[in-house]
């Protein structure tokens, strides 16, 4: 299941579309969330989490629609080693980061949070189709909880339950 964050959205005849202006967008029209972080320290972390997210998404994306599951994918999904290029060291990266905390940026939900979560989902659906599939859900844990902890959210519970969200998932 994988909840897709390339989008646009209309607010009257204004349209907005690119995931991160969404996203961004979305969270400034209710400030009171706090989606974009609490603190100028909060907000720096969210935007340094959402470049590494975007780095290490391109580099999957560029594998799935070039590679596929095989030679570069392949190694790719398979690769162990904790300081590579690889699906492995970047889930291990985000792990470490999020430890034993509910959400990324001081334990609160902003934005990043939601990114991260269809990031984790996009590794865990094609490491699993692959020849030989890592069972990466099972490997990070923490980030299985996380993905859990997102999908539970009322709003976020009712959409991947509906019909909209059926018809975009395939």
């Amino acid at each position: 299941m994988v909840l897709s964050l390339y989008i646009h959205i209309g607010d009257g005849d204004f349209k907005v579309n690119q995931s991160h202006a969404c996203i961004r967008y979305i969270a400034r029209k209710k400030p009171e969330l706090n989606l974009l972080g609490k603190t100028d320290q909060d907000m720096a972390i969210v935007d340094m989490l959402l470049c590494e997210y975007q780095d290490k998404k391109m580099k999957m994306t560029v594998l799935q629609y070039t590679d596929g599951l095989i030679n570069k994918g392949y190694e790719y999904i398979h690769d162990q080693t904790e300081n590579g290029d690889n699906m492995n060291s970047h889930l291990l990266l985000f792990s470490k980061y999020l430890g034993s905390n509910d959400y990324f940026v001081s334990n609160a939900i902003t934005i990043i949070d939601f990114a991260l979560y269809e990031y984790f989902q996009q590794c865990y659906d094609y490491s699993t189709k692959c020849e030989d599939p890592i069972n990466y859900n099972e490997k990070y844990t923490n980030l299985s909880n996380f993905c859990i902890r997102i999908e539970n959210l009322p709003n976020m519970k009712e959409y991947l339950n509906s019909e909209e969200f059926k018809k975009v998932s395939g």
